[in-house]
């Protein structure tokens, strides 16, 4: 289970892929909804006319000197930061995004939310170092990810959430940012529907999603108004 804040982008903009980074470390060092600090790592895969970078640290994204890297054209974005559930360790192979290869496609995905790890270590018989995220990755890209969203969604655990930001690139082309907005509420605990929250901005260039802290920090995004896997291109 990790606490993270996350944002996703397409668009030809390279000042609000900036803009946006930008406002994910503020998010991540100040989560003024969470109450928190997402201190424990961040990444990216940014895909562009320059190909694809991938980049993941223990780093707080707050305190990481690397520059994002070099774009040009169409910009398809993923950023994600950390905030590590206290029986998991701070390293890099936990940070977000995570990678997993298909015979037609490159798929990197960040998640915010807590998935049963037991239970989905149970069904894709797993025993290897993974924490929930990469192995709701590994179930998704068994069982077709664009199809297999809505069935992972019952290993969701109660007041969490199945909030996802998938890159995809085709080995053939074309390429797509997807997103998911799942929460599922308990009948007891405390409403985190708040904190859960995914936005939507249209930007100078492009549009973007991002989780919902951004909007203390000069952004102007709005709710999603639908759950389930979505292209991001679609909005």
């Amino acid at each position: 289970m990790d606490l993270c804040r996350l944002v996703g982008y397409i668009g030809d903009s390279r000042q609000d892929l900036e803009k946006l980074a930008e406002g994910l470390k503020k998010s991540a060092e100040n989560d003024t909804i969470g109450n928190v600090v997402h201190g424990d790592g961040w990444g990216y895969a940014i895909h562009s006319e320059l190909g694809i970078s991938f980049y993941k640290t223990k780093e707080p994204i707050f305190k990481d000197s690397k520059p994002l890297p070099p774009t040009s054209g169409r910009i398809h974005a993923i950023i994600h930061a950390r905030r590590a559930s206290p029986d998991m360790a701070v390293k890099e192979r936990f940070s977000h995004p995570f990678l997993a290869e298909t015979q037609d496609s490159y798929v990197f995905l960040a998640h915010n939310g807590a998935l049963n790890e037991k239970e989905l270590r149970g069904v894709l018989n797993f025993e290897g170092e993974a924490c929930d995220s990469e192995l709701g990755l590994r179930y998704l890209v068994r069982n077709g990810f664009t199809t297999a969203v809505a069935e992972l969604e019952k290993y969701v655990k109660e007041n969490s959430a199945l909030n996802l930001l998938v890159l995809q690139i085709g080995k053939d082309g074309g390429t797509e940012v997807f997103v998911n907005h799942y929460y599922r509420k308990a009948e007891k605990g405390r409403d985190k529907t708040d904190y859960y929250r995914l936005l939507r901005q249209t930007m100078s260039g492009g549009t973007a999603v991002f989780s919902s802290t951004f909007n203390k920090y000069s952004f102007s995004g709005e709710d999603l108004d639908r759950e389930g896997l979505t292209a991001l291109s679609s909005f």
